[in-house]
């Protein structure tokens, strides 16, 4: 039977450090996801993603029973992430990824139209609030259900269904079906 992350957790607390190894393996991947999405550097992703894993593991001591460590990891990584944005003094602009624009089976006509809707979605988007902007990035891009995007920005649950909900209400208006 596989270990819990929790159950790890206690291991390494309990000094095994190979427990923590088995975190670092379950939760890479993801942890230097999102870094490279927001900084869009695979290398400076993997970098922080190591800063990442160190400060976590440094920080084991404080973390709270009953927490879930998958959005607790994911947290030390969206504020890391904008550390260094702030520090690197980026623009606050959302770049969503849309796969199908490439798609060799569309026509020039459909690929333009389509390139045509992502710039206005990401226009929408970067009009949203910077906090609106990272809740949709957290469950759109990300992954994230509801109860881990709240958990990872430490907000009240409805707080995150509100604000998804203005935002889907606010894209509306900029792009009228198609969102």
């Amino acid at each position: 039977m596989e270990r819990t992350d929790e159950e790890l957790v206690e291991d390494v607390r309990a000094g095994d450090r190979l427990a923590y190894g088995v975190l670092v393996r379950r939760h890479q991947a993801r942890v230097i996801g999102l870094a490279q999405r927001y900084l869009r550097d695979a290398a400076l992703a993997e970098d922080l993603a190591q800063e990442v894993f160190v400060r976590a593991y440094r920080s084991l001591a404080r973390f709270e029973t009953g927490r879930r460590f998958g959005p607790w990891l994911m947290a030390i990584t969206a504020n890391r992430v904008r550390d260094h944005a702030k520090g690197r003094a980026r623009r606050n602009e959302v770049e969503f990824e849309v796969e199908a624009l490439g798609a060799s089976d569309a026509s020039p006509l459909e690929q333009a139209s389509a390139r045509e809707q992502l710039v206005r979605l990401e226009a929408g988007i970067s009009a949203l609030p910077d906090e609106t902007r990272e809740i949709l990035r957290l469950r759109f891009i990300d992954g994230l259900d509801y109860e881990e995007v709240a958990e990872t920005l430490a907000l009240p649950l409805g707080t995150i269904k509100s604000r998804i909900s203005r935002a889907r209400t606010a894209l509306r208006k900029v792009l009228g079906d198609v969102v």
